[in-house]
């Protein structure tokens, strides 16, 4: 039987573990895990993963309360759909899914540009994301203006996505959907953006991770108490 954990800041794991800014050392408490040790030990798609597990905050009563019956749409967005916003989508999906939220959320991914349309992500981010345990293995596709019909959230990645979005909405309801992923963000203050890893060497796909795990917790949050 797996054991029931309690996911903890990094700052209260009482390890070697940096949280969000190391994925090598893991916490050393077997009861008491922070957020990427959880998911190393129960990894997305495995039977250990427990039916319910308890994040900060009480986030599953929180989302069980919510009045509306409707799931809440996410749409990550960056600039050719294959490196951070797959991320963002495979992060998020498996912290729901883990959580047994699927049924609250819809999430989806997107890029700015058409050229990668039909591929996987790029292989390099498929296997760092394998590495903490992930599944980035969603087609790219290019965002339209129906999108902003049919999600609640619009995330980006950097300010250009974000002045593009802002270009392509007609509305101000269209542009209040609109929102910098980053901005959710708690552990990484100095971030304010989350970079494109393309050209960059192994060090900017982990950074990818670990912003857009800081980043999807708060966005969980976020939504929880709205």
């Amino acid at each position: 039987m797996v054991p029931v954990v309690q996911l903890v800041r990094a700052s209260d794991c009482g390890s070697e573990c940096r949280g969000f800014e190391s994925h090598r050392a893991p916490c050393k408490s077997p009861e008491s895990l922070c957020f990427q040790d959880f998911f190393r030990l129960y990894p997305y798609n495995t039977p250990t993963i427990p039916p319910i597990i308890p994040f900060p905050s009480s986030l599953k009563t929180l989302f069980d309360n919510m009045k509306t019956s409707q799931p809440t749409s996410l749409l990550f967005v960056c600039l050719g759909n294959i490196c951070r916003s797959p991320a963002a989508e495979g992060i998020m999906q498996h912290i729901v899914d883990a959580a047994n939220l699927s049924d609250k959320f819809r999430i989806d991914s997107a890029g700015i540009g058409p050229w990668h349309v039909g591929n996987l992500p790029d292989p390099r981010m498929r296997s760092h994301g394998a590495d903490h345990g992930y599944d980035f293995s969603t087609r790219a596709r290019q965002i339209c203006y129906d999108d902003f019909s049919r999600f609640d959230y619009i995330l980006v990645m950097d300010r250009e996505n974000y002045h593009e979005l802002m270009s392509m909405a007609h509305t101000e309801q269209d542009r209040q959907k609109v929102h910098m992923m980053a901005d959710f963000a708690t552990h990484h203050p100095g971030h304010t953006v989350v970079p494109d890893p393309y050209y960059g060497g192994d060090r900017g796909f982990e950074l990818v991770i670990e912003l857009l795990e800081d980043a999807c917790q708060g966005l969980l949050k976020h939504i929880s108490e709205e």
